[in-house]
């Protein structure tokens, strides 16, 4: 009777054991995965605040609003009305133009505002992730940019 006593507290606490490991595996392995997630979308947004800058010095350097109308005017998604333009440009896997499916998106809303000496270009640039027919705003900037007559 005595030998079954032992050995039924030697698989009780062999049972106990591979539980608290159990808890420790599962707790570790969130861990790491909410790490990943994390650094994936850390990876995500620092490619997407490089594309914007680019974009906002695309912007920026242009000498007159026509300019920058023609280098969009292909990426033209709707005319809201004569002051304002809405430019999407499709980016695939690799934040590279695409024809095809697209993972991410440069959304432009351009805005100009007639001066007495000149114009003052508005743009607000945002990248957005589409995940499972979702949208999700991955980061924006804003650019005023003012070109004299």
């Amino acid at each position: 009777m005595k030998k079954a006593s032992v050995s039924n507290s030697f698989f009780i606490e062999i049972i106990i054991a591979i539980l608290f490991f159990s808890l420790c595996v599962a707790i570790t392995l969130q861990l790491f995965v909410d790490a990943h997630l994390k650094s994936v979308l850390s990876a995500e947004t620092n490619i997407a605040i490089v594309r914007l800058q680019n974009e906002a010095e695309e912007i920026k350097s242009s000498k007159s609003f026509s300019n920058i109308q023609r280098v969009y005017q292909q990426y033209q998604n709707q005319t809201e009305n004569n002051e304002k333009l809405t430019y999407q440009i499709p980016l695939d896997d690799d934040w590279n133009i695409t024809k095809g499916k697209a993972k991410y998106f440069i959304h432009i809303k351009l805005k100009n505002t007639l001066m007495s000496n000149g114009i003052m270009v508005q743009a607000n640039i945002a990248a957005i992730k589409i995940d499972n027919n979702a949208k999700k705003a991955l980061c924006d900037i804003d650019v005023n940019h003012y070109i004299a007559k």
